[in-house]
C-alpha cells in the first residue's frame, strides 16, 4: 500500500518541482521530512490545508491531488493516534 511518504517522494521527482519558488520547494522538503518522522500535523496547522493542497495541485494531476488529500487525512489520523497513546 502506498503512503503519504511514498506520494511525496514521487512528487519530488516531478520535473515541475523545479518551477516552484525556493520557498515552495523548501516547504515540499519539509513536508516529506515531517511525514517520515510523523511530525506533519503541526506543519499543516501552521501553513493551512489550502496552501499545502494548492502546492500539490500546482505540480500534480487532479487525480494525484485527490490521492494526496486521502493520504494526508490517513497520515494525520495515524499521527493523532500515535501522539495520543504516548
Amino acid at each position: 500500500q502506498r503512503s503519504l511518504t511514498d506520494f511525496l517522494n514521487k512528487v519530488h521527482q516531478n520535473p515541475a518541482v523545479q518551477a516552484l519558488s525556493a520557498d515552495e520547494q523548501a516547504l515540499l522538503d519539509e513536508l516529506l521530512r515531517a511525514a517520515q518522522s510523523h511530525t506533519l500535523t503541526p506543519i499543516i496547522h501552521r501553513e493551512g490545508y489550502a496552501k499545502i493542497i494548492q502546492l500539490v495541485e500546482d505540480i500534480s494531476t487532479q487525480s494525484d491531488t485527490h490521492l494526496f488529500i486521502s493520504y494526508l487525512v490517513e497520515h494525520m489520523h495515524q499521527e493523532a493516534a500515535m501522539h495520543s497513546s504516548k
